[in-house]
């Protein structure tokens, strides 16, 4: 039986157990990978939202070169129409014209008037120093291409410059330079794009060094932006991104923190699952021996009573019998093994009432006492024939109960089998009853061979015997009796307590509930 339970355990182990503990070791070490994973694909969305951003501010500048280029070429050009366009370009400062030379320097400003800018010598002297970016970019322009880019020496942040290269068919090259107001350029002029971009997800940042000077969302939680990328028209300028409410760190490690919760949660539910399915076919397999015992056990108690009396009977049917105090003596035998075996059949009856759920009580006031007293009346001659002395201590004035008279004389009888049939060299039996915390109790104490407390538990179930020390020896039955007991005081909404020493003896004590009225009155 036990290689059986082994077996089953074993297969549990490698059906269940196994496969959840492989995962979960899979999961822990694939959450460095997913990090990575995770990391690269929002670090692609953020590069890509950058790039769309920068690809926009390019678009704007060219936009501006465009409109710039058509109104210096243009033969009805005026001064309004440029008004115009710095209108509409709050970011945009000033702008100088040039010739490929540097001879000539042509500025424009809102309404006339040029503010912050170098004078013409320092202009045409950063323009002279740039020569080799100049030369560059007039040479895509003449391929048909034209490039802006910022000028390599700006004066300072506040003056950004970009420049590019103005053309006419048939007409010599310029050069054009544009000053930006960068704070301007990215707040009013880069803002709707990143506002459209980001939505609700995300936070924009721009910086001009470590300062901040543009935000998608001034209320969102500040902290370090891992992720930056440069303006490519504002050298020295970055664009950050971040998620709004938390990193992509952050992020990360909660999903893989979830992702380890899960498996450990899956991993408790199998295991319990597994428990559970390991207890239930324990206990069946101990249940399923204890049966086989039980039908051992019965059998014995059953035959060795039947053959006594079929001994006896046989032996007075012959006329064996010499003198009438022998022949008087067989009867006696025959008696009380006549009444054990009835015993014997009358407590299976009752067990398969209980456990069918067919046992019917009758229930009326009854007084303990005198149902104490009726069944050592009827016991006396059973005990003093197995040389015990017993005592009885009845409560004085107690309160009737409500309980079925049979079934609690077959449970005092059920313990005191238990005490004559556990009392090893000292053969005394304790009945008493008395009152206490509002029940009425039965106590049948032994001088007994005792209890272990670990196995105290268990003498309840039904079938169950215990199978060590002293008690293993003396405990022959079906084991069936306390179990019968337990079901007597449950249908009474009472208790049965055990206390017990090994060595000692045991007690064992009926707790039912006292009528209220009559307690009422003895209180």
């Amino acid at each position: 039986m036990k290689n059986r339970v082994f077996s089953i355990v074993l297969i549990l182990i490698l059906i269940i157990v196994i496969p959840s503990v492989l995962f979960t070791v899979y999961e822990l070490s694939s959450l460095r990978k997913n990090e990575r994973i995770i990391t690269e694909i929002y670090n692609n969305q953020l590069e890509s939202m950058l790039n769309s951003i920068n690809q926009y501010a390019d678009d704007i500048t060219r936009s501006w070169a465009e409109e710039i280029n058509r109104y210096c070429f243009s033969d009805t050009f005026r001064q309004s129409e440029l008004q115009h366009f710095f209108m509409l370009n709050n970011a945009v400062k000033n702008i100088f014209i040039t010739d490929t030379s540097e001879s000539e320097f042509t500025f424009f400003a809102p309404h006339e008037s040029v503010i912050n800018l170098p004078d013409k010598d320092t202009l045409k002297q950063m323009v002279v120093s740039n020569r080799k970016q100049i030369e560059r970019l007039s040479a895509f322009m003449k391929s048909g291409y034209r490039k802006i880019e910022p000028l390599e020496k700006n004066p300072d942040a506040g003056n950004f410059i970009i420049i590019f290269v103005l053309n006419n068919p048939g007409k010599p090259l310029k050069i054009c330079g544009i000053f930006i107001d960068p704070a301007r350029f990215i707040n009013e002029t880069l803002s709707p794009r990143i506002q459209s971009g980001v939505q609700d997800r995300f936070v924009i940042s721009a910086y001009h060094g470590d300062k901040e000077i543009y935000s998608s969302n001034i209320y969102a939680r500040k902290r370090k932006v891992e992720f930056k990328k440069p303006l490519w028209l504002l050298a020295g300028f970055n664009l950050g991104i971040q998620m709004k409410d938390e990193t992509i760190e952050e992020l990360v490690r909660k999903r893989s923190v979830t992702n380890i919760l899960l498996s450990i949660i899956m991993d408790i539910f199998l295991f319990s699952g597994a428990w559970f399915l390991y207890r239930n076919v324990r206990k069946e397999t101990r249940l399923a021996r204890i049966k086989s015992d039980f039908v051992s056990n019965v059998s014995h108690e059953i035959r060795t009573p039947l053959a006594l009396i079929n001994m006896f009977i046989e032996t007075l049917e012959l006329n064996r019998i010499r003198s009438e105090e022998q022949r008087k003596e067989y009867y006696e035998i025959i008696g009380q093994e006549t009444r054990r075996l009835a015993g014997i059949v009358n407590k299976i009856l009752n067990f398969s009432k209980i456990d069918s759920g067919n046992r019917k009580y009758r229930f009326e006031n009854v007084n303990l006492n005198e149902i104490a007293g009726d069944v050592l009346h009827v016991y006396k001659y059973h005990l003093e024939s197995q040389k015990f002395s017993y005592y009885f201590e009845p409560g004085s004035d107690l309160p009737s109960v409500t309980a079925d008279a049979e079934a609690v004389t077959d449970a005092i009888i059920n313990l005191i089998d238990n005490a004559v049939k556990y009392s090893l060299e000292k053969k005394e039996i304790h009945i008493r009853t008395g009152i206490r915390n509002h029940f009425v109790f039965i106590e049948v104490t032994d001088k007994g061979a005792g209890i272990p407390e670990k196995v105290q538990k268990f003498v309840f179930d039904k079938f169950y015997r215990v199978s060590e020390g002293s008690l293993a020896y003396k405990g022959k039955g079906t084991g069936l009796g306390l179990s019968i007991v337990r079901h007597i005081m449950d249908a009474h909404n009472g208790a049965v307590d055990l206390e017990s020493k090994v060595g000692l003896g045991t007690t064992f004590r009926l707790d039912f509930p006292a009528n209220k009225e009559q307690n009422n009155q003895k209180q």
